[in-house]
């Protein structure tokens, strides 16, 4: 085998592939690697690269006209309804003339960064200057034409961290940068992480995370878009804007993010030079799907940091499982989120890395020791795993995997409990291993080990109806769909109309999605009904847990009337408990969920008994949004959470119960059959308080007051903090804005916490990656410990602070306990933390804790949203233990885009005179 010069531990498809997946020939005929791929012979990668098929030409033999096409589906307001077949503008959706307008803005100024000499080290600009979209989509010919433009400095409008400053980067004929392709070209503004990056897999795996955060704004190039939401410079200061304008533009962004999404997959699949390459078909139709198909769009997907590039390998993929194998679609949907069942049955992968070890060594043939080194030296098992099997040599060639036999043997692994099931897990395994080829086996470990880490999640940072992007698979599967019906419908669809099909799909699945959650029955139902159908197939229904609807903060009272200005609004206490979505079956039976969709009618065993006292007798099924309270029912008051983090998760039994729990509701979502999600909140609080009763000391609904001045909330506010509560939830009454958005941190609802009006900072809820050992008195503890933020769309763990004061010994003692079964031999390659120094011993990321902070600052070593707000990461000043959040799973912790957002905000109210400067005293200089 060549030695490989690989600086990346993905490997990256050949361009000839990548061109023949795009339609286009290679114009330059000397470049034939990437400069960050390993150079690995052609044999090598034969296999696994042909394994993931090329775009097919989607062109039907016969043309037909348009007229008797089927209807497509409609974009959804609130709830989406399909339109009639017999709608006389059902046939040709038409985007808005503002998205007419940018449609062929998009088509006639994307921008393609390529280089023009093997010999040079500079950069062109190629831009490409289409004609009118709906003269493109007429002509069979490319209506883009090529003229070289003047090397783009790197520090450009399109950089987020880009000034005009003295520091801004040098421009790009003083750029001594490898020649690199530029479908793949790295972000002009991080020199710094990309020459790392080209240094070791170490290095870009750790930069990998912000590199995907960052592509966004090469996407944005490509689709003509010179507004980014990363174009902040690093000199802006951080009250530069008051966020309120930003939050009022989501609707606009995730319209455009849905529109260039479904814009970039039209083009691809409406190409008329794009030809099916007969040497890369993997798989004949009606055969199960290989698995080797999976890996190589998966390291396919790997190699990009584009998102709309990841969409489009993804959806055609897709598009050709659809086509060729249906009924293989849901597992590979499940596969490629790494989940083998709906987050309600808690069926979840994960296996430990000592397992794995022992699983590879014993399957390659290599001992732990050699396994456990080369692990220190890389970082991903996944990596050891393909180079132990390279290494190993073979007699005989087994059976392909497959798609579906691999899920099934997974969803046997993570079954495997009881006696010596350690040992059963390692057999499974090692079947597994021994059958694996190529970069299966890479893909294999890190299926099991619950990272993929190639930027495809279920859920990102945002909510499903926020960001078109934020269920990246979710959205390639909304798109295969509506593809795989144009195909199937055997006319020629223009790009403007199957763009708009892509785009209202989009939305279809997305809203449908937010509302029943669960793959197990979109999928079915979107093979069987279609997009059109899907809505009446799939409904809100009780036992399906839909996500929350979750509120965002603010400071200051007068900011709640800014924000609710001229609209009817109500304030409701803010309980200190846990999120609870109680769930009544048309059978009588009961259902708890947490916020994470995880079950806990074990939790709650009393719920189950107590409950049915509540329901009035016109109530047959409801879906109700509560907080479960800890209550001392002596004193008849509420208690601290703490108090109710002590209860057992497992094996409840209610006679064994010690601490008693309330149940205050304060939303209805479901009643008798119907949804009441596009219901506002005044209807919705009514037919609550119509359908059920309270029950002194085991249910009540939440306090709430209409209130409408300073003066009145200020009252309000006091009141529920005298109770016992954490501050006040102002939420949307009537009008737009007042229906519930499952899985949406919503502007329409805002929490005002006492905290946050004593000047004492911002809370956030992070994971606790490592520990420093103890001395002193703290000896045979941990002395302090190391908290990050999750960022869903790179999947890495990034380092914001560390926290060593404020714990008692009795705590420590307790973390110790906590922590020390979760220590690691090494430092997991999804675990960011930036350049500072790392601690002693790290921890698998399963612990969540909520820490209060006086303010955040700017850090050159933390990699916290490290892009978001100019070119350093964020940090917590004074980082203060308040309680484990056992209600939260690591993948739920604050966002990084919250903690930039905290951050800005944090610069409005400074500059607003809302915090007190250096020697300004007063009781809360005390707090620390």
């Amino acid at each position: 085998m060549a030695p490989l010069k690989k600086v990346s531990s993905e490997r990256t498809p050949g361009q000839s592939s990548l061109n023949a997946f795009l339609g286009t020939s290679d114009s330059r005929p000397h470049q034939t690697t990437l400069a960050f791929s390993a150079s690995r012979p052609p044999a090598a990668d034969a296999r696994d690269r042909s394994m993931a098929p090329p775009v097919a030409d989607t062109q039907p033999k016969r043309e037909q006209p348009d007229d008797d096409q089927p209807p497509p589906p409609a974009k959804p307001a609130k709830r989406v309804v399909p339109p009639s077949s017999d709608s006389e503008d059902a046939d040709e959706p038409k985007p808005s003339p503002s998205k007419r307008a940018k449609l062929a803005n998009d088509d006639g100024q994307s921008l393609i960064s390529t280089r023009t000499n093997a010999s040079s080290s500079h950069f062109q600009s190629i831009e490409h200057t289409g004609k009118d979209a709906t003269k493109r989509a007429a002509s069979s010919e490319p209506a883009a034409s090529t003229s070289p433009k003047k090397p783009k400095p790197a520090a450009s409008a399109s950089s987020p961290g880009a000034s005009s400053s003295k520091d801004a980067a040098p421009s790009a004929s003083s750029s001594t940068k490898p020649p690199v392709s530029s479908f793949f070209a790295p972000r002009s503004t991080k020199p710094a992480a990309a020459a790392a990056a080209a240094a070791s897999d170490k290095a870009s795996d750790k930069g990998k995370g912000k590199a995907k955060a960052a592509a966004r704004d090469d996407d944005d190039d490509e689709d003509g878009d010179a507004v980014m939401r990363g174009e902040k410079g690093a000199s802006e200061s951080p009250s530069g804007g008051d966020g309120e304008g930003e939050d009022d533009d989501d609707d606009d962004d995730d319209d455009e993010e849905d529109e260039k999404a479904a814009v970039k997959i039209a083009d691809i699949f409406t190409k008329s030079s794009s030809k099916p390459d007969k040497a890369q078909t993997s798989w004949k139709k009606g055969e199960p799907v290989p698995y080797a198909a999976l890996t190589a769009t998966f390291s396919k997907i790997a190699a990009t940091t584009k998102r709309l590039e990841i969409s489009a390998y993804l959806t055609h993929f897709l598009v050709e499982v659809i086509e060729k194998t249906p009924e293989d679609l849901l597992k590979t949907v499940y596969l490629c989120i790494n989940r083998l069942a709906p987050e309600y049955e808690s069926l979840e992968l994960g296996i430990g890395e000592s397992l794995l070890m022992k699983a590879i060594g014993e399957s390659c043939g290599r001992t732990l020791a050699q396994v456990k080194a080369e692990y220190k030296k890389i970082g991903d098992l996944g990596e050891v795993a393909f180079n132990s099997r390279t290494r190993q040599k073979t007699l005989f060639k087994s059976k392909p995997l497959v798609v579906r036999g691999v899920f099934d043997e997974l969803k046997k692994v993570a079954k495997t409990s009881g006696k010596d099931s350690q040992g059963r897990k390692v057999g499974l395994i090692k079947s597994l291993l021994a059958k694996c080829e190529g970069e299966e086996t890479k893909f294999l470990i890190r299926s099991l080990e619950g990272k993929l880490r190639i930027g495809l999640a279920e859920k990102t940072n945002r909510s499903l109806r926020e960001n078109g992007a934020l269920a990246q698979v979710l959205v390639s599967l909304a798109h295969a769909a509506v593809t795989a019906e144009a195909n199937a419908s055997g006319k020629k669809w223009s790009r403007e109309k199957l763009s708009a099909h892509l785009e209202e799909g989009a939305e279809i699945v997305k809203s449908v999605f937010s509302e029943i959650p669960s793959y197990d029955l979109v999928v079915p139902a979107l093979l069987d009904k279609g997009v059109n159908g899907l809505q009446d197939a799939c409904q809100l229904t009780p036992g399906i847990p839909l996500k929350p609807m979750l509120a965002k903060p603010t400071k200051a009272i007068s900011e709640v009337l800014d924000r609710f200005e001229g609209k009817e609004f109500t304030c409701e206490y803010k309980y200190d408990g846990e999120r609870a979505q109680i769930h009544r079956l048309e059978d009588g039976s009961i259902r708890v969920f947490s916020r994470n969709s995880e079950d806990m009618t074990v939790k709650y065993p009393e719920f189950v008994t107590q409950l049915p006292r509540c329901i009035k007798d016109n109530t047959t099924s409801f879906v109700i949004d509560a907080e479960a309270v800890a209550w001392d029912t002596e004193e008849k008051r509420l208690l601290e959470f703490q108090k109710l983090s002590t209860r057992k998760r497992k094996d409840v039994k209610a006679e064994d119960i010690k601490v008693k729990v309330h149940l205050f509701a304060f939303d209805l979502l479901y009643l008798n059959g119907q949804s009441l999600l596009e219901k506002n909140l005044r209807e919705r609080r009514e037919l609550l308080r119509e359908h059920l009763q309270p029950v002194e000391g085991e249910f009540a609904f939440a306090q709430s007051d209409d209130a409408s001045t300073v003066e009145d909330i200020q009252t309000f506010l006091d009141r529920s903090i005298k109770d016992g509560c954490e501050g006040l939830m102002v939420k949307m009454l009537e009008g737009e804005g007042a229906s519930y958005e499952p899985s949406r941190r919503s502007i329409h609802w805002l929490k005002l916490k006492k905290d946050y009006l004593q000047g004492v900072g911002d809370s956030f809820d992070l994971v606790v990656v490592g520990g420093d050992y103890g001395k002193g008195k703290r000896t045979n503890v941990y002395g302090a410990f190391h908290l990050a933020c999750y960022d869903a769309e790179s999947g890495t763990y990034q380092l914001i602070c560390k926290i060593g004061t404020g714990f008692s010994d009795e705590a420590l003692k307790q973390h110790w306990d906590t922590l020390k079964p979760l220590e690691l031999a090494q430092k997991k390659a999804y675990y960011d933390i930036g350049t500072a120094k790392g601690p002693d011993v790290y921890f698998e990321p399963k612990v969540v804790w909520e820490v209060l902070a006086a303010d955040l600052s700017l850090s050159p070593i933390y990699s916290a949203a490290k892009g978001l707000c100019g070119d350093r990461g964020i940090s917590l000043r004074f980082p203060r233990f308040i309680r484990i959040r056992d209600d939260k799973d690591p993948e739920s912790s604050t966002e990084p885009e919250q903690i930039a957002e905290a951050y800005r905000r944090q610069g409005i109210h400074t500059a607003g005179g809302g915090k007190k400067g250096k020697g300004g005293g007063g009781a809360d200089d005390d707090f620390w």
